[in-house]
This record gives structure tokens, C-alpha cells and sequence, in this order.
């Protein structure tokens, strides 16, 4: 009976499904690569939470947009669980959170706020923007030279919800405030990400994929691979990075030399080393450390394939 590369366990074929090195919502290829060693279990598991993660709230996942892969209608926010956010970067909300949702034009528009409080000395600012969950208490604010009365504006929620959200960090209900009026005008919102874990566990599977495509499942079930594979699994933290980020492979077009968007894979041993890089979309050059543990057998590792979506 096969083994699942992930969960180590041994199961009957039926227990089994396609995974594919590189995941369906970003592209298929020629010659795509897909494995039948990952079980139905963590393949489902992979499915709800890192992929969904890489797809939807990562800057990869917004390229699909940037590039077409993806209509402005199949975008859909990860709500509360989303670490990613639009930002405004001048003018009088800057610093205020917002969302918003891809348009024809590859790019986003601003449709709403994030609950929110901004905090000032005065009616007329300049504010500091807190989301609801990180207003500090009056005691901080104190300490950092505000004097009572504090002003605040509230966005993304009403003013009375905001009001609450002060009382518990000790400000006295009665102090000045009121919803702001909608912004008119143009100003510079930026897209902010935060890679982290759940983007190099993401990241950190399609290069595992890899080395087992690349390779077979015996050699990707070797215990060489055991850190790696808790990380991507169960999410063990390991002792030390595994995941390191450096500039993007550049891919270009064999027939006409131009440099085009792709996906690039590449697996290789150095000593007692193996490393993998994954790039999307010619975004970032993520390098894996797979392992670094001594082989017992003379196992040779050495590929590279760059993919452009069809």
C-alpha cells in the first residue's frame, strides 16, 4: 500500500487523490506535474488552509488577478483571518485600513473600511488609526504626551460601537467624536502584506512537492525530510528559518528573448544539503532548505522547470 509523503502514514490507494505540485488556481501547464502520493486527508487539509491562504491573501495570489488568471468576480476576501490590507499613504487618513476588490483594470478599488479608531488632540488631527483590537488604553497615550479630552473619528463601524471600544480602554464616554464624512478626492492606497508561516508553509509544500516529483515518494518519505515535513504538516516550528526570500528568477521567452511572468521550481543537493526555490508569477525567490542531514545513500538531486500558465 502507497505512503502519503506528509502524514507518513500507509494507506489503500482509494485513501489517495491527485496533488498538484503547483496549485490548480494558479495556472495549468504543459507538462504539468502532479502527484499521487499525498492522501485525500492532508490534501483536503492543505485545500482549507495553506493553499487558500497562498491564493487569497498573499501577493502571489493577488498577481492572478494582476496577470488574468483570475476574473475581478472569483475574488473573495478571507475576512477576519486576512493579514493582508489597503493602506492610505498621505494626506489626511493616512494610515486609515481599508479593503477593497480587483477591477477590470487589474488593480483595486477602494470599497470600505476596516473597524477602526483614529485618535488625535484636536478636531482637526492629525490622527492616528487603531483598529479596534489595537487602540491603546489611556494610559499609553498618557505616557506618550496626549491630554484629555482625546478627539476620534471612527471608520468601518458606528460611533457608538467605536465609543465601546474606547469606555474599555479607559476612556470616559462624553468625549469628542463622530463618524467621518466620506473622503472625496484621490490618494495613494498601497496593498500591505505579511509574509510569514502561513505563506512559507504554502510555499514550503510546493517546493516538498517538487523534490517528490522530481524524485519518488520513497526518497521524499525519508527521514532527512522530517523537519520540513512537520513544518509544511502540523506547523512545528522549526529551530531555525527554513525559508528565506531573495530577488526573482527572470524568465525569458525562448523564442523572442522577452522576459515573461512564470512559475519557476528548482531542486538541488550541496553536500549534505538540499535546497529547493519557488518563485510565482516572478514575484519573490523563495529558497526551502528541505534538509541538511548526512544521506546514508548516494541520492542526487539537481532540476529546474519554469511554467507559463496556458
Amino acid at each position: 500500500m502507497p505512503r502519503c509523503i506528509y502524514c507518513l502514514e500507509t494507506k489503500s490507494e482509494e485513501l489517495f487523490n491527485r496533488e498538484h505540485v503547483i496549485p490548480e488556481g494558479f495556472g495549468t501547464f504543459e507538462g504539468n506535474l502532479v502527484l499521487e502520493c499525498v492522501c485525500k486527508e492532508c490534501n483536503d487539509l492543505f485545500g482549507r488552509t495553506l493553499d487558500l491562504k497562498l491564493g487569497r491573501d498573499a501577493i502571489e495570489g493577488i498577481d492572478r488577478f494582476r496577470h488574468g488568471l483570475k476574473t475581478p468576480a472569483e475574488y473573495k476576501s478571507l475576512g477576519k483571518r486576512s493579514t493582508s490590507y489597503h493602506e492610505v499613504m498621505e494626506g489626511p487618513l493616512k494610515g486609515l485600513r481599508c479593503f477593497g476588490t480587483p477591477n477590470d483594470r487589474g488593480d483595486f478599488d477602494m470599497t470600505g473600511y476596516l473597524p477602526q479608531i483614529g485618535l488625535a488632540q484636536t478636531d482637526d488631527g492629525p490622527f492616528e488609526y487603531h483598529l479596534f483590537d489595537e487602540v491603546p488604553t489611556k494610559e499609553e497615550l498618557t505616557a506618550r504626551g496626549f491630554v484629555s479630552p482625546v478627539s476620534f473619528q471612527v471608520f468601518g463601524a458606528t460611533v457608538e460601537e467605536g465609543m465601546d471600544q474606547l469606555e474599555k480602554k479607559g476612556f470616559p464616554r462624553g468625549e469628542s467624536g463622530g463618524q467621518t464624512s466620506p473622503f472625496k478626492g484621490r490618494a495613494r492606497v498601497d496593498f500591505v502584506f505579511t509574509i510569514s508561516h502561513p505563506e512559507f508553509r504554502a510555499i514550503s509544500k510546493i517546493a516538498f512537492n517538487y523534490l517528490a516529483a522530481r524524485s519518488t515518494a520513497g526518497i521524499a518519505c525519508m527521514p532527512q525530510f522530517n523537519e520540513i515535513r512537520r513544518y509544511v504538516r502540523f506547523g512545528v516550528l522549526p529551530p531555525r528559518p527554513l525559508v528565506r526570500i531573495f530577488p526573482p528568477v527572470h524568465v525569458a521567452d525562448p523564442v523572442t528573448g522577452q522576459a515573461v511572468r512564470a512559475h519557476y521550481l528548482a531542486v538541488e543537493r550541496r553536500g549534505d544539503k538540499v535546497a529547493a526555490q519557488v518563485s510565482l508569477f516572478s514575484r519573490h525567490r523563495y529558497v526551502v532548505l528541505l534538509s541538511q542531514t548526512p544521506f546514508l545513500l548516494d541520492v542526487s538531486f539537481q532540476s529546474a522547470c519554469a511554467f507559463r500558465s496556458t
